[in-house]
């Protein structure tokens, strides 16, 4: 019925890691998480092959900024805003946020924290509030993601994967899945694999930091 193992043992008045395993690996069980498990992947695959999260290539985003704020007029600015978002087909009030310090969410720039569109975003974000879940922004078409960026979605991965002993069998994946999956896709299909190469050795160097809890922050 989709419930995890540990909610199942709430139900069966089982605290103990152990207890819960026990009563939740008979066969019986385990036809049961493998077909959700599977129900879960195809999910996740449909999410990738939809993915939202815009992937800017072309340019860093200090490139952007010392390009925009280094204009000697205001007219130079706004010829620079405008031909940006002609080339990265963004509207120029986008461009303009991704200039605002405030617009870095740790693992990607949001244009948008008032209109999620992550996959369940509905039931985590109320109406008119403001999205927290940074870890969803893989997810997320108000999304972009510069080069700067991608050591900081190496450590997250780095992250989830160090997590898997947290949870109990098929609870990561219900949990983390299409964030682990959608962080990888993102790193396969960036076309600079010298830079991706660079960002898991900056990750697995510790030269970064990046919080371990992400959602609702």
């Amino acid at each position: 019925m989709g419930a995890t193992e540990f909610e199942v043992g709430d139900d069966l008045d089982q605290k103990s890691v152990d207890s819960v395993l026990f009563y939740t690996s008979d066969i019986h069980s385990a036809e049961i998480k493998n077909k959700l498990i599977s129900n879960f992947q195809k999910q996740f695959i449909n999410d990738l092959r939809n993915l939202k999260t815009r992937l800017v290539q072309s340019k860093t985003l200090q490139d952007l900024r010392d390009a925009i704020n280094n204009a000697k007029d205001v007219a130079t600015r706004s010829k620079i805003i405008k031909d940006i978002s002609k080339e990265l087909s963004l509207d120029e009030k986008d461009v303009a946020q991704i200039i605002s310090i405030g617009s870095e969410k740790y693992l990607a720039i949001c244009l948008d924290q008032n209109s999620p569109d992550w996959p369940g975003h509905e039931n985590f974000v109320t109406s008119n509030a403001k999205c927290k879940y940074f870890n969803k922004c893989c997810l997320c078409s108000k999304s972009l993601i510069f080069r700067e960026f991608l050591p900081f979605i190496a450590l997250r991965i780095l992250h989830l994967e160090n997590s898997k002993y947290e949870y109990s069998g098929m609870d990561w994946t219900f949990n983390v899945g299409d964030e682990y999956d959608a962080w990888n896709e993102i790193l396969s299909l960036w076309n600079n694999k010298t830079a991706v190469e660079e960002a898991w050795e900056s990750a697995r160097k510790d030269e970064i930091y990046l919080p371990h809890v992400m959602r609702g922050v």
